[in-house]
């Protein structure tokens, strides 16, 4: 029994331990995801207008984007961003609307492994397998977690988040963020944290704060099962800005930094 219960508790913590990440390149495509969003979310903000955030938990197999990558759904229609393609943001955009009315956080499985590769009857070409959490993002929660991963973008600088997946403590709803930038203490969602210490969820948040304070060295995204008891969490890093450097005579400086829509530094 005691060697099941070692055994037990080192496969939590290797779960927890960082490790090297596989997605490095679907890293720096999460950074440019994220900017595409920016534009939709702060005019909807600004409109105190709810959204859905789509935020790709775990994945299986080709898949168009990798976990952390996210899409927003506005309550017109609207929406930025892309996790398949084309796909699944048609089906995904009547679930966000069930989200927005509900305000229930809710995780949508896709498999679209098979041996003709077809979607809803049509040879699509989509593949792979897709877990994906949606949120509603609001005035009352402060619409995170977009607030904090949009400004720590605008900053130019790297940040981490727990997300909140899967849970069986009601004191830890899914789609609860525990933040971690750098040279920033993690931080949990201000909406959230009363009722997570006032239910019981002391220890949880100890663990949390924990693991959160470690994302800075994964420099990666991975789904965490059981990162504390009853609860799976994304473990989402956030890499920053891709910057680059333009050397060209000032008409073509202004058309490639217009198009390549991210930092750029533009040599005299």
């Amino acid at each position: 029994m005691h060697a099941t219960a070692a055994s037990a508790a080192a496969n939590q913590a290797r779960g927890s331990r960082p490790r090297a990440c596989s997605y490095r390149t679907a890293d720096r495509y999460m950074s440019l995801s994220l900017q595409r969003l920016l534009p939709l979310f702060e005019r909807e903000r600004a409109r105190h207008q709810p959204m859905v955030l789509a935020t790709v938990v775990r994945t299986a197999g080709p898949t168009y984007t990798k976990p952390g990558a996210h899409m927003l759904l506005a309550g017109d229609g609207e929406y930025a961003g892309l996790l398949s393609g084309g796909c699944l943001e048609g089906d995904l955009a009547v679930h966000g609307r069930a989200v927005l009315a509900s305000g229930i956080a809710q995780l949508v499985h896709y498999d679209m492994r098979g041996p003709d590769d077809l979607l809803f009857g049509l040879g699509s070409g989509c593949e792979g397998a897709m877990d994906i959490l949606l949120q509603r993002l609001d005035q009352h929660n402060g619409w995170q977690p977009m607030t904090r991963l949009a400004a720590a973008w605008r900053a130019q600088r790297a940040a981490g988040m727990l997300l909140v997946v899967n849970s069986t403590d009601p004191a830890w709803p899914p789609g609860t963020a525990v933040f971690a930038d750098e040279g920033d203490a993690s931080s949990i969602n201000a909406a959230v944290a009363p009722r997570a210490a006032a239910e019981g969820g002391a220890a949880a948040l100890e663990t949390l704060h924990a693991l959160a304070a470690r994302l800075p060295e994964e420099h990666c995204s991975r789904f965490v099962p059981r990162a504390a008891p009853g609860i799976d969490v994304l473990a989402l890093s956030q890499p920053p800005p891709v910057q680059m450097l333009l050397l060209a005579p000032g008409p073509t400086r202004s058309r490639w930094s217009n198009w390549l829509r991210f930092s750029v530094g533009v040599s005299p």
